[in-house]
């Protein structure tokens, strides 16, 4: 984990904050909210708006070494699909059918 916790919340958009911390191979808490689920599948997601709920996912975290392994190994291939190269490749390779 790294020195401060990221916490998302909010619209899709914000979601897409979290991909700088699980490249970097951090796990990430946040809200479960909008489409964050959908954004951030591998993140520990609590309720909305709820300091109590944001403080127990911090601390799951905290307090589990391997939980944090296991979410920052699934966050980063998660977050690799969005490489651009990938990215720019697979749709080369889509167009060429």
């Amino acid at each position: 984990m790294g020195k401060r916790p990221m916490r998302i919340c909010g619209r899709e958009a914000r979601a897409w904050r979290a991909r700088p911390a699980l490249a970097a191979g951090k796990p990430v808490v946040a809200s479960r909210a909008a489409a964050i689920p959908e954004v951030l599948p591998h993140g520990t997601l609590v309720e909305p708006e709820s300091p109590e709920a944001l403080a127990a996912g911090i601390m799951d975290l905290y307090e589990s070494t391997d939980r944090r392994a296991a979410q920052a190994k699934a966050g980063l291939r998660w977050v690799e699909q969005f490489d651009a190269p990938r990215v720019a490749r697979r749709f080369l390779e889509a167009a060429a059918g």
